[in-house]
């Protein structure tokens, strides 16, 4: 789910999900080169044992990272977080419908399920929705 929620988020916000894919490797094999400089990759085989050894170790708060890092980090969870909005909403939708076409069976005395509590959920994540590119803009305090 995750590299279905990384293509939704880049077409949320317009970006080309290939650079964005590239951008991320290139992140995680620098990463990767500073916490094990000792790897050693056999083209032909596996990796040596000699890779599971830091040379040193760095935190990732310790490490400078300019603005763009950051942006990055928070659009990429932004985009989860909407992408998570959106699938509850879908699911509220088959919901609603299910116990619409079903109400009668919910219960053995005649009564009938009622739908109104589900459709004011959706209505409240349809509100937050509604609101999402003004809710989640940069601001500084």
């Amino acid at each position: 789910d995750l590299l279905a929620d990384s293509m939704h988020y880049a077409e949320v916000v317009g970006k080309d999900f290939e650079r964005e894919l590239q951008t991320a490797r290139d992140y995680f094999d620098e990463a990767d080169q500073t916490e094990f400089p000792n790897r050693e990759i056999d083209r032909f085989g596996p990796e040596e044992d000699n890779y599971d050894q830091p040379k040193e170790s760095i935190k990732e708060d310790d490490e400078e990272k300019g603005p763009d890092h950051y942006r990055w980090k928070n659009d990429s969870q932004l985009a989860v977080a909407l992408g998570r909005i959106e699938s509850a909403m879908e699911e509220l939708d088959h919901a609603i419908e299910y116990r619409g076409e079903n109400s009668r069976e919910f219960f053995n005395n005649g009564d009938r399920a009622g739908v109104g509590s589900l459709l004011s959920i959706k209505g409240t994540l349809q509100k937050v929705l509604d609101r999402w590119e003004k809710d989640t803009e940069f601001y500084g305090m």
